[in-house]
């Protein structure tokens, strides 16, 4: 199976070359029709023929065939290859284009972020498919809205680009095209008449009239601007005010224009209409606000004490059953927060003495009592050594 998969793909690549990609597309198709769908039973010329076959739909205009056949490629190169490997790489950036085109572009926005990082750490950030990475993810940051920096990043590659490859590269004219036409959908017309003018000397100074490139080039200047493009990050305020102009403008001698006058009020309503319970200015003058002695109806709230007495509680309260109150709450060294910590219980210093005390009695009584056993038993005292005893007298 391994070197049939491998035979194939080198017949639907000679196709692609060739440009049969229906042909190729077809040969393929034929192939994988019989395969295990599940990407852990993946081989990997089974993975790359995928991939190849995704690749091919892409060109064909056919997004949504190659979604599943693009998943499951990168499915099975990150089980048989690992994230940074050259061929996972490739499988990610096909499924970013393929769901880009699909219009899943906050997945693509992600996937094309992986490709840039593993990129730049095989080749360095100023390689040729760094670039293009970058170009790419510009392009779907636009179709998400956000132009702004859809814009910035194209423009720095492209100087980047522009640094080290020099001005006649195919791939800087082409990121040039593209952020001419960015330019021109956000309304910044100017900018996008100057960036498409460059883009069309530069392919005309450097490309082949024949070349596909330049066609394109020079179809996208003449075209218009996309009407129904929005910018996310340029958009118009909701519901403007109009601002309409004065049709006369009154003569020095005319004096300024009257203020507009109060429409009549009914005669039981007042005008302009208050709001209930709304207070108004004293016709007399300022009213005063009643104080304290002449009784304020609306009395000020007292204010909590950010920091309160602790207590064993309010008078009246009484502890629920079975709770014990241990103390006052120790603030923590470390915690913004009052951390209940338990109090030490207070030492007894003389109890130490106490019991020293009554130790001392006591082995006062033993010896009194030993003492006076061996005086009721008249036991004499031992002799020492070195001596014998005084006979008695007769």
């Amino acid at each position: 199976m391994s070197s049939g998969f491998g035979e194939l793909i080198l017949q639907a690549q000679q196709l692609v070359s060739a440009g049969d990609l229906a042909g190729a597309q077809r040969l393929l198709a034929d192939a994988l029709a019989e395969v295990d769908p599940r990407p852990d039973h993946a081989s990997p010329e089974l993975a790359d023929a995928a991939g190849l076959q995704a690749r091919v739909l892409v060109a064909l205009g056919e997004p949504h065939s190659a979604r599943g056949w693009a998943a499951f490629a990168y499915a099975a190169s990150t089980r048989l290859h690992g994230r940074s490997d050259e061929r996972t790489i490739a499988a990610a950036a096909t499924l970013a284009a393929v769901l880009h085109r699909v219009g899943s572009d906050a997945r693509a926005a992600r996937l094309y972020s992986e490709v840039i990082l593993e990129l730049t750490a095989h080749d360095g950030p100023e390689s040729l498919r760094v670039l293009a990475a970058h170009a790419d993810l510009a392009t779907v940051e636009y179709a998400r809205g956000q132009c702004g920096q859809a814009r910035e990043r194209l423009q720095d590659a492209w100087e980047l680009h522009r640094e080290v490859y020099g001005d006649g590269h195919p791939s800087g004219i082409k990121m040039l095209a593209r952020l001419g036409a960015m330019q021109r959908d956000c309304g910044r017309f100017s900018e996008a008449q100057d960036t498409l003018a460059l883009a069309r000397d530069l392919a005309r100074q450097h490309l082949d009239t024949a070349d596909p490139l330049a066609r394109q080039v020079t179809t996208l200047a003449r075209s218009a601007a996309d009407p129904e493009h929005v910018c996310a990050d340029d958009r118009p305020p909701r519901d403007p005010t109009p601002v309409v102009p004065a049709a006369r403008t009154a003569s020095p001698e005319e004096g300024p224009p009257d203020p507009p006058a109060w429409p009549a009020a009914p005669a039981d309503q007042t005008y302009p209409p208050t709001v209930p319970g709304q207070r108004l200015p004293h016709e007399s003058g300022p009213v005063a606000y009643p104080s304290e002695s002449s009784g304020d109806p609306w009395p000020a709230e007292p204010r909590p004490d950010p920091h309160p007495e602790t207590g064993p509680g309010p008078a009246g309260y009484a502890e629920a059953e079975g709770v014990y109150r241990v103390g006052d709450p120790d603030p923590s060294r470390l915690l913004p927060v009052v951390v209940p910590r338990p109090q030490p219980s207070p030492r007894n210093r003389t109890l130490p003495l106490v019991v020293a005390g009554v130790a001392v009695v006591l082995l006062g009584a033993v010896a009194v009592v030993a003492g006076v056993a061996g005086v009721d038993r008249g036991d004499p005292p031992p002799a020492s050594p070195g001596r014998t005893p005084a006979q008695p007298r007769p």
